[in-house]
Parts: structure tokens; C-alpha cells; sequence
């Protein structure tokens, strides 16, 4: 089997295909998240990257940012793809989360979710 990446949530084992980090009020922020790419495959992924994708019409990969971890830190938080380098058959790799909200926007009953995608290539 060839490189397979996925996203795992906090706890390092559970399989997320969204984010969502419930109501936020504005201006304001969630939480910072660490989460974790993971290499469930046999072969090694290289040039591994995270982006922030949309949630049908759901505006929360507009506000959403995701930044490298630092040493069990988040870095800068950006709107920009992240790359987490390789990561080994079978291994993870950490980075970070947090939906950052302008003035103006209503919190409640509009939870921001967004997907986050993993890809790489196959050594």
C-alpha cells in the first residue's frame, strides 16, 4: 500500500473529515486545536501539506487558520497551506487549528466548520 494520509482529532486516534469549533462570538476567536495528520499507509509521505477547505455553504474556511507546531507550540497561524514535511509509514505529524471572527458576524446557530486536506506524495 502506498502512502495514506488522514486527519486525526486531539486525541491522536479518532478520524475527523470536519472542524468544527462551535459558536464564536465577534469579534472573536475558538480555541487553538492540535490535530494530526497521520500516514496510515506502508510507504513513507513526502511534501506533506494541510490545506483549509470549504463545508458546502458553510463560511468557516473563511475565518479558519492553521499554523505548524513548534515544539508542542503552534507557530503563526495562517489562512495559507501548511507543510508538515514527511511523515513516515505509519507515524503522525502535529499542527494546529483556530477560527479567528471579524466584528459584525452573527455567533450563534452558525457553528464555522471547514474540512482540512492532507496531501502528499508516495516514496
Amino acid at each position: 500500500m502506498s502512502a495514506s494520509l488522514r486527519t486525526l482529532d486531539s486525541d491522536g486516534t479518532t478520524v475527523i473529515t470536519t472542524v468544527d469549533v462551535g459558536d464564536i462570538a465577534t469579534p472573536g476567536s475558538s480555541a487553538t486545536k492540535k490535530l494530526f495528520v497521520q500516514n496510515f499507509g506502508t510507504s513513507a509521505a513526502t511534501a506533506v501539506v494541510v490545506s483549509i477547505e470549504a463545508v458546502g455553504t458553510n463560511d468557516g474556511d473563511d475565518f479558519a487558520k492553521i499554523a505548524p507546531d513548534l515544539s508542542g507550540s503552534p507557530g503563526t497561524f495562517e489562512t495559507a497551506d501548511v507543510s508538515l514535511g514527511t511523515i513516515a509509514a505509519l507515524a503522525t505529524a502535529p499542527f494546529w487549528t483556530q477560527v479567528v471572527l471579524p466584528g459584525g458576524l452573527t455567533a450563534d446557530a452558525n457553528p464555522r466548520r471547514f474540512r482540512l486536506d492532507a496531501t502528499g506524495l508516495t516514496t
